[in-house]
């Protein structure tokens, strides 16, 4: 009879951990959209500068994905080829980890990858396991991983998992051992069946030793400390340009979904949320096209916000979405035949108005492989005046 108790008290106390760790407590941060207007880039960023991704002509880049910046390296997923680039911070690259099959020490899918020192992390759920490699491409090893998420965070003490809403919960903390320890974050049943390919996971905000997830879907930012362990969740207020969860649900078609977003000038969900020493970088997309970039300090309290820019750094299109940070920058991707062309367009006024900026010499160095389809970074260096303390 004891015996029967305290298995009834450990799955009781197992079931409260579930529940008191989901989505209930969350910080708000109110953000008014109507605030954002036009500005010139300067306001926001110092200056502007470009890699060329100079890959492999015979193992291209078809569709670069997630990007890295780490210990000097860029690393770069292809999610067409299942390719894993690293290059140097001058774009050189350096080595290319290849999907070559299904024997040992092999790999024919990246779900996804993650870096812990000195070692690289390749999750390949096909094959359900983890491989892992050195900065330089040297396989190390690999080891059995037996659960299908979408995204992952990885230490030698205990590994994160995000479920993409195929779960009763969406984040899973895996023990040393590998053995479920909790389940956080109740999933609605208003998302089931929704997924989302993140281009950024999990990710360190290292200026204050923890664990971010921008949650799909939804308004919220999952914040662990580096235990793994569930902070708080923090939600972004957009007040009428925000979308339930229920009416998300009866457009779960992206096509009806997308215009009924546009129609109504609405927002899906937060894009981008990146930390920075002083602060955070916020970035979503309201109804057809409205850009809004706004950044928080350090209590997140809007600091400074803008939809529409006038590029008075170097006169070049700012084309997509961030698409990942580095200590001091926002990172933009694009083709460099956009690249090329958009600077033959305004060739002119470039070099009168903007004769010092980083864009000239980086079309003269790079004209001739800028014709073919290779892939540019561009770095824009978050101002002093927003990237330190007022």
């Amino acid at each position: 009879m004891i015996r029967r108790i305290l298995i009834l008290l450990t799955i009781s106390a197992f079931l409260q951990s579930c529940s008191e760790n989901d989505n209930n407590s969350k910080p708000n941060i109110k953000v008014q959209l109507d605030n954002s207007g036009s500005t010139l880039l300067s306001d926001f960023f110092d200056d502007i500068d470009y890699i060329l991704l100079d890959e492999s002509d015979e193992f291209p880049i078809v569709k670069p994905y997630k990007v890295v910046f780490y210990n000097g390296l860029i690393i770069v997923h292809d999610n067409v080829l299942d390719n894993l680039h690293l290059f140097d911070f001058n774009g050189k690259n350096r080595t290319i980890l290849k999907s070559l099959g299904q024997g040992p020490m092999e790999f024919s899918h990246i779900e996804d990858f993650v870096l812990y020192g000195d070692s690289l992390i390749i999750k390949d759920n096909v094959l359900k396991k983890l491989i892992y490699f050195n900065l330089k491409g040297d396989i190390l090893g690999e080891s059995k991983s037996l659960i299908s998420s979408s995204e992952f965070f990885y230490t030698p003490k205990m590994q994160l998992h995000f479920m993409d809403n195929r779960d009763e919960f969406n984040f899973l903390r895996l023990d040393e051992n590998e053995n479920i320890s909790d389940k956080y974050y109740l999933v609605s049943k208003h998302l089931n069946g929704f997924h989302f390919k993140s281009i950024t996971g999990f990710y360190r905000d290292k200026f204050r030793n923890r664990i971010l997830f921008n949650i799909p879907y939804t308004y919220h930012i999952a914040i662990f400390s580096l235990l793994g362990n569930l902070d708080s969740i923090i939600e972004i207020d957009l007040g009428r340009a925000s979308m339930d969860q229920e009416t998300l649900s009866r457009y779960n078609k992206g096509f009806e979904r997308r215009a009924f977003v546009e129609e109504n000038n609405l927002s899906e969900m937060i894009t981008c949320f990146f930390p920075f020493e002083n602060g955070y970088f916020l970035f979503l997309v309201q109804g057809k096209g409205n850009y809004h970039f706004i950044f928080l300090d350090e209590k997140m309290n809007v600091r400074k916000q803008s939809k529409l820019f006038k590029n008075d750094l170097d006169g070049m299109k700012i084309r997509t979405i961030p698409w990942t940070f580095t200590d001091e920058h926002i990172v933009f991707t694009s083709s460099s035949i956009d690249i090329l062309n958009d600077f033959m367009e305004r060739e002119a006024e470039i070099r009168e108005k903007y004769s010092n900026s980083s864009i000239i010499k980086f079309i003269e160095k790079n004209k001739d492989k800028l014709a073919s389809e290779k892939t540019v970074l561009i770095l824009l260096k978050v101002s002093k005046a927003l990237n330190s303390q007022e």
